[in-house]
């Protein structure tokens, strides 16, 4: 039914696993699909900063389609900063092009023997040298990343960039994750960015051109029937109660008169 992209930093390698329609029933997306992916890794046994920790990146349900406020996409690791479940979630583009590239979940496991980024587009997957990014802060990561995957240059159209600068290199465990760059968005909770300093991960560039399928969403979440539109009781609608007396319906007598307070001349 969907597709989730599993990339060992380790190996160098990656493969594509399916997201069921029951796994989507059960857990829809963002981080409920991470909670379950990593119950399912055994993360809660993991070293935070070590390289058996495992980081799901998850858009939800809706995103790439034209449902309002559906661009959000959730990060899920162990914390490093407080050892145990760790998530936050991001706005941007970065989930758009993640779903149009083709995959509904993005996970990351091992270590890279040196600094890397992942460029994924169109299905199309690739772990690019970063060693010269390395100590680079976010802004200039995010520049650099963009001019060499290429850009399109229409705001809305380049490639969603996510990334760390020095203090996720060096493994600080309240580092967050930026995307978008000088936007200043940021997958902020939790010390996400020191996980992927730890697995020398620099970056996280994706770029979607694919249409959605609506499938998901139309079995997840058949349609409601419309409910008849509320009326008051015949009661309510004659007669009105209120602190002084009854009010009529197409009446301006709201009860009796309050005495008028005439001004004391100046």
């Amino acid at each position: 039914m969907g597709a989730i992209l599993d990339v060992d930093l380790t190996s160098g390698s990656h493969r594509v696993r399916e997201l069921t329609q029951d796994m989507a029933d059960k857990w829809l997306g963002g981080t409920g699909l991470g909670a379950h992916l990593l119950w399912e890794e055994g993360t809660y046994r993991a070293d935070p900063l070590g390289t058996d920790n495992v980081m799901v990146w998850a858009p939800g349900p809706f995103a790439g389609t034209a449902v309002p406020l559906s661009n959000r996409f959730g990060v899920c690791a162990r914390s490093p900063l407080t050892g145990v479940w760790g998530e936050a979630e991001c706005g941007g583009h970065w989930a758009n092009d993640l779903k149009k590239a083709g995959f509904d979940a993005l996970v990351i496991r091992g270590k890279a023997p040196k600094p890397v980024y992942l460029w994924i587009t169109d299905g199309n997957v690739q772990l690019r040298d970063a060693e010269h990014l390395w100590g680079k802060d976010t802004f200039e990561t995010h520049d650099t990343v963009r001019e060499e995957v290429g850009s399109a240059g229409r705001r809305g159209q380049e490639p969603g960039v996510a990334c760390i600068g020095p203090a996720g290199e060096k493994l600080v465990r309240y580092a967050a994750i930026m995307v978008d760059g000088k936007d200043g968005r940021a997958i902020g909770r939790a010390g996400l960015g020191a996980v992927m300093g730890s697995k020398n991960l620099k970056a996280v560039a994706v770029r979607g051109t694919q249409a959605i399928s609506r499938t998901c969403a139309k079995r997840s979440f058949p349609p409601q029937k419309a409910s008849a539109r509320w009326a008051p009781p015949a009661a309510s609608r004659r007669t009105t109660r209120w602190a002084t007396g009854p009010l009529k319906t197409g009446s301006r007598t709201t009860g009796p008169k309050r005495p008028t307070r005439s001004r004391a001349p100046r």
